[in-house]
């Protein structure tokens, strides 16, 4: 214990001290490894170097990702990155220990830019100060302000890297090979000191004490000043759980709000089928409308069938009827006509058999001599 809290008070001042005729950062920060930070590069980027910044960027990726100094920087959910590779493993750097000159590329290079970016001078660097209050400000003023004339050389990029991408990306330890075997650049200030350096390996204190000796300068520590590290080192361990907690709040907010999308999409998909089936069932009502309308009309037409029927057979009655009649009439106009000659023939004997009783010759009618025919047949 005594051993870690010696290595965090070394690590601490070397992040205290700031040269000014250099212009060069010195600082060791406490990495966070293993931490997911959304940040995924399938493949070697392309890098290009940022006019007048020993820094390089890359412009085709949506992503604020930079190499500066042998070391691959990321800035995402308003925190750093930091790591040897370009897929990580990413280990998140305070803001005490991000190089100067990374602070200082200017806002129109960042591919992803943050909400709080709005309104700053796209040619200018963002203003850090004022994202990270008047703390972070006193502890490093003039951090904008440099020797253009005395800027050091660009590191070179680690391009072995190219041929590792995929199911071919090498692990963390491996990786470590590989940067000692193909790149020899040493960088010019301390890199962010990341915890177990090799898995399965622990360093032993003295170790540990000699690799802070190697990247931080010696200074001298006054009586009383492990009191303040250890309460700025409690402050920075506090910081990064209210980051920690920020982010959980964050992907719990980013949670509420997809689930919060999966239920309106869900009710939207209801009332689209609630729609669809109320449009189905006014067609059915519309299709059983029309269906009764077509009975009705077919009924209407079987009713003037009907009765066109009807008046067709009172029609063929009555002309039945009137032929009848028609054939009736000369037959009855015979049978008239029989009838009235047979009535003369009636009558003549009854009026010769007024005539007999009187007494012949005593005034008593003569017989006609009409051949025995009556009047009517001459």
């Amino acid at each position: 214990m005594k051993s870690r809290m010696a290595l965090l008070v070394l690590l601490l001042t070397a992040g205290l001290y700031r040269p000014a005729a250099a212009d060069v950062q010195i600082g060791v920060g406490i990495a966070l490894p293993g931490i997911r930070v959304g940040i995924n590069v399938p493949s070697y980027p392309d890098l290009a170097p940022v006019p007048g910044y020993p820094v390089y960027y890359a412009p085709n990726l949506a992503m604020n990702l930079f190499f500066y100094d042998g070391e691959y920087w990321a800035f995402s959910d308003d925190n750093w990155y930091s790591s040897a590779w370009y897929d990580g493993p990413w280990n998140m750097v305070e803001p005490d220990y991000v190089p100067y000159y990374l602070l200082r590329v200017p806002v129109g290079y960042y591919r992803r830019p943050p909400a709080f970016f709005r309104g700053w001078n796209r040619g200018g660097p963002p203003r850090w100060d004022q994202r990270w209050g008047n703390n972070w400000r006193d502890r490093h003023q003039g951090w904008d302000r440099w020797n253009h004339s005395a800027e050091p050389g660009r590191a070179p990029l680690p391009a072995y890297q190219r041929r590792y991408s995929g199911s071919h990306y090498p692990a963390p330890g491996e990786q470590r090979t590989l940067k000692n075997r193909y790149y020899r650049y040493q960088p010019r200030g301390p890199q962010p000191q990341r915890p177990g350096a090799q898995p399965g390996h622990p360093q032993r204190p003295g170790a540990q004490h000699a690799a802070a000796r190697r990247q931080a300068p010696m200074v001298r520590t006054p009586p009383g000043r492990p009191q303040a590290q250890m309460q700025r080192q409690q402050a920075q361990k506090r910081l990064v759980q209210q980051r920690q907690q920020q982010a959980q709040q964050r992907q719990a907010q980013q949670r509420q709000v997809q689930q919060r999308q999966v239920q309106q999409r869900q009710v939207q998909q209801r009332q689209v089928q609630q729609r669809q089936q109320q449009a189905q069932r006014r067609q059915v009502q519309q299709r059983q409308v029309q269906q009764r309308q077509q009975q009705a009309q077919r009924r209407q037409v079987q009713q003037r069938q009907v009765q066109q029927r009807q008046v067709q057979q009172r029609q063929m009655q009555q002309r039945q009827m009137q032929q009848r009649q028609m054939q009736q009439r000369p037959v009855q106009q015979r049978q008239m006509q029989q009838r009235q000659q047979q009535a003369p023939q009636h009558q003549a004997p009854r009026a010769q058999g007024h005539a007999r009783p009187g007494p012949a010759g005593h005034g008593g009618s003569k017989k006609p001599n009409n051949g025995g025919h009556p009047p009517g047949d001459r």
